[in-house]
């Protein structure tokens, strides 16, 4: 899994594919890779083992502009790197993270780039903070909108609110690090913003109907 900001051009088992600034690239074990480098190239990347007895959920471009949350997800990236001598389960966590963030980006029509931009901009704070209090009154002073316009401009360009947006996410960002960590349910649970665990029961079992413990316990047993 790499993430790039150079240009270049690379033949991977013969498939001649180009690299630019912004974007994610996945390479298969053992393909063979012939690069052409030009200047300065730097980038940042994670060799991850899938599951042996697992398959994965969705095809994945071998090549693709990652969009609006580049800078983002390249700092998580780094962020993993970072950790990997001193803190491995957090930094494989971050990295899976990464890797389903990446996996949402590369959807087609999964930018950001259609919507108002003032929307825009509170998405990207919604994902940099999400284990943060967050309030949308707050966020609207941020993008420089008042409260109630920033709440229309959300439910006419995504059909949610911001608050149910937030909530949305929060339960993604737990359901993965449920699946694919073993982090404690409270770690998880400070992680995405909600540290109070009866509020952060009662939240996942809104959106996915079962409880968080349950949620781990499906997928150890799947």
């Amino acid at each position: 899994m790499h993430l790039y900001r150079y240009s270049a051009e690379v033949q991977m088992d013969g498939v001649p594919l180009e690299i630019r600034p912004g974007y994610a690239g996945f390479t298969p074990p053992g393909a063979e890779m012939a690069y052409r480098f030009v200047g300065h190239s730097v980038h940042v990347f994670a060799h991850l083992e899938w599951p042996r007895d697992a398959e994965p959920s969705a095809p994945l471009p071998m090549m693709f502009p990652v969009g609006p949350s580049f800078a983002l997800l390249w700092e998580r990236l780094e962020e993993a790197v970072g950790w990997f001598h001193h803190d491995p389960l957090r930094a494989e966590v971050r990295a899976w993270d990464v890797l389903l963030a990446l996996a949402d980006a590369s959807k087609p029509g999964s930018g950001l780039a259609h919507l108002p931009r003032p929307v825009q901009d509170a998405m990207r704070i919604i994902e940099e903070r999400l284990g943060e209090p967050l309030s949308v009154e707050a966020i609207a002073r941020e993008v420089c909108v008042s409260h109630n316009h920033l709440s229309r401009l959300f439910r006419s360009s995504t059909g949610s609110t911001v608050i149910g947006t937030i909530q949305k996410r929060r339960v993604e960002r737990a359901r993965h690090l449920l699946e694919f960590s073993t982090l404690p349910i409270k770690e998880v649970a400070t992680m995405v913003g909600l540290p109070d665990l009866q509020q952060f029961n009662k939240t996942v079992r809104q959106h996915l109907g079962v409880a968080p413990s349950f949620v781990r316990k499906l997928k150890v047993e799947g």
